[in-house]
């Protein structure tokens, strides 16, 4: 596999448990990020889900990735999961302003909505992607099972994504599930992830999938392969 064909990288990019593994044991906390992007050449960057960065840790941020480097940021939860979307054009901007100065380096953005975020509210939905810029690109994590049933609520997110040329994220937790529960980590991992059907949809510019692993990566092998031709 040839790293350059995919974007590749984890949820964050600064886990102390990796110091000695990714990152030298000497390694400060501020050089993680460049560290990092020597191995993977994209990051989640789930910590704009729980706070705006400064525009100096931007800045840092730029110094410290190649042009190539690619972040998948998600949008804050108060837009998500606080305001449901609506009402949110003010935090939008802020939100899309703050990382702005990353340029190339930004990704499709991931707006992950919760469980209860049901088929009746793709109007809601629409109305949101609609109000975002052009040059936006966006992928979306729906939670509620209904997007998974075969019918007129998966037609119509096929639809509204394909015309706004929107990602619909690929949630791969199989692996997770496959392992023990009686590991306290695995078990407090399950009880945060949802366990839905596996049903890859191109609809935006660049599919996203978020694999979550068993512990033992030879479990995950075979799930990952049919990614790597797709």
């Amino acid at each position: 596999m040839a790293i350059a064909r995919y974007a590749l990288g984890c949820p964050a990019w600064g886990l102390k448990s990796w110091s000695g593994r990714l990152f030298d044991p000497a390694t400060p906390a501020s050089d993680y990020l460049r560290c990092y992007a020597q191995v993977f050449n994209a990051v989640e960057g789930n910590t704009t889900f729980y706070a705006l960065p400064k525009p100096e840790t931007v800045a840092r941020w730029c110094e410290d990735t190649p042009e190539d480097f690619t972040f998948c940021f998600k949008f804050p939860s108060v837009i998500s999961h606080e305001l449901g979307l609506a009402h949110a054009a003010k935090e939008t901007a802020t939100f899309l302003d703050r990382i702005a100065p990353l340029g190339p380096r930004l990704g499709p953005l991931m707006l992950q909505l919760p469980a209860s975020f049901a088929p009746d509210h793709l109007p809601t939905l629409a109305r949101y992607l609609e109000g975002l810029p052009s040059s936006c690109e966006v992928a979306v994590e729906l939670r509620h099972r209904g997007f998974f049933r075969p019918g007129e609520a998966e037609k119509r997110v096929e639809g509204l994504f394909a015309r706004r040329g929107v990602g619909w994220v690929t949630m791969d937790t199989r692996g997770l599930f496959a392992a023990d529960r009686a590991d306290k980590h695995v078990s407090a991992t399950q009880r945060k992830k949802p366990q839905l059907p596996v049903r890859p949809r191109h609809t935006g510019q660049r599919p996203v999938v978020r694999f979550v692993p068993h512990p033992d990566w030879a479990h995950n092998v075979p799930l990952v392969e049919p990614w790597l031709r797709q």
